[in-house]
């Protein structure tokens, strides 16, 4: 490695779970004796304002103002630095025509690393059903994405499967992705979390966070519930979605007379993994559209940091991991998810800190893949 600066933008000013990915990179950049600087942009720093951006691109226009200076901010930066890498965080897109225009030479351009995590049609358009009858908006934000992956021959994407798929959907060369996984805000974390302290040995606690989304497939979940012996297991699900939609999960449950299952709406983060690893096992993802078999949640990283035994829906993403003997995957239907529950076998204990160092190795892996080796 003989390089020794790598620019950030798009770092996060807070440290919710959808930044660990970034969090984490800088963490072992560091640890490998790079000088790594950050520029934190106060429109996507805000969690809260970066989803309310992501449901209506139109509120962008509000952000003109600071989103103006902090392009100004990066132009002073690149002009009195010299630096061996530039990865632009998640959403990358003003970032990466801005740097098109500003650096003009290819062998710039090069050290340009652009972070597609979600794409906004895939989510938006394709997976939520959103903008049925906008085919402006649709046309114009598939063009714009398409633009930007033509633009740079490094493209982050967090698994293969997933990049395969964007290159289909956008017709992008192959080659142009790299992985890089999301990785977990609990990866670094020092808190101990208490364990199966809801424990009643007639009873099995079955724990789920997320956004109540079509790519979670929670109603799978509420139907896995009613096929179960409510005085057996009980469910706790965490989270709600971008609409208010827990009140419509809450109703579903009523009329399918389900009374095993526990809403606790959306909860800090903390509070969150503290209620999970009370649990004896936990939920992942049973969407049914190519994007759910295309992704690794960050749930998944979550759970297993927790040292949690994990049921979720088969993927070919999920196999790149190929690591964690405590992951069972199934068909994403209420059956085979209550024929797991039944029958997973709890005998396996998986230690906590075991797991970190292996999602920490996969993440050194991709970095020194794509970052720290790639000239």
């Amino acid at each position: 490695m003989n390089f020794k600066k790598i620019l950030i933008l798009n770092y996060p000013e807070q440290t919710q779970q959808d930044f660990a990915r970034l969090i984490n990179i800088r963490a072992i950049l560091e640890n490998e004796g790079i000088n790594v600087i950050t520029l934190s942009n106060k429109t996507w720093g805000d969690y809260r304002k970066k989803t309310a951006i992501l449901k209506n691109p139109f509120l962008l226009i509000k952000s003109i103002p600071e989103y103006l200076k902090y392009l100004n901010q990066i132009k002073k930066t690149l002009n009195n630095n010299n630096y061996d890498k530039i990865i632009v965080g998640y959403p990358a897109y003003i970032e990466a025509f801005y740097l098109k225009s500003f650096f003009r030479r290819k062998k710039i351009l090069n050290k340009v690393f652009i972070d597609f995590f979600i794409s906004i049609y895939d989510t938006l358009v394709l997976d939520r059903k959103y903008f049925k009858r906008n085919f402006i908006f649709k046309f114009v934000i598939y063009q714009v994405e398409k633009c930007m992956l033509r633009k740079y021959n490094n493209v982050i994407i967090d698994t293969y499967a997933n990049a395969n798929r964007y290159s289909k959907l956008f017709n992008i060369d192959i080659n142009k992705f790299s992985r890089i996984i999301v990785s977990s805000s609990l990866l670094n974390t020092k808190i101990d979390f208490p364990t199966n302290d809801l424990k009643d040995d007639s009873k099995t606690n079955i724990g789920w966070v997320g956004s109540i989304i079509p790519l979670h497939g929670v109603e799978k979940i509420i139907q896995t519930a009613k096929l179960l012996d409510e005085k057996k297991y009980l469910f706790h699900l965490i989270g709600n979605g971008p609409k208010n939609e827990i009140d419509n999960l809450i109703i579903f449950a009523k009329k399918l007379g389900v009374r095993n299952v526990t809403f606790y709406g959306k909860l800090p983060y903390e509070e969150s993994m503290k209620l999970l690893s009370k649990c004896d096992l936990l939920l992942g993802i049973f969407g049914d559209s190519e994007k759910a078999k295309s992704v690794i949640s960050f749930k998944i990283f979550d759970y297993i940091c927790l040292g949690k035994p994990v049921i979720t829906q088969k993927s070919n993403a999920l196999n790149e991991l190929g690591l964690f003997e405590d992951i069972l995957q199934v068909e994403s239907n209420p059956s085979s998810i209550t024929n797991a529950i039944v029958n997973f076998k709890f005998n396996i204990k998986p230690t906590i800190g075991n797991n970190r160092i292996k999602i920490e190795k996969l993440l050194v892996s991709d970095l020194n893949k794509i970052i720290m080796n790639n000239e």
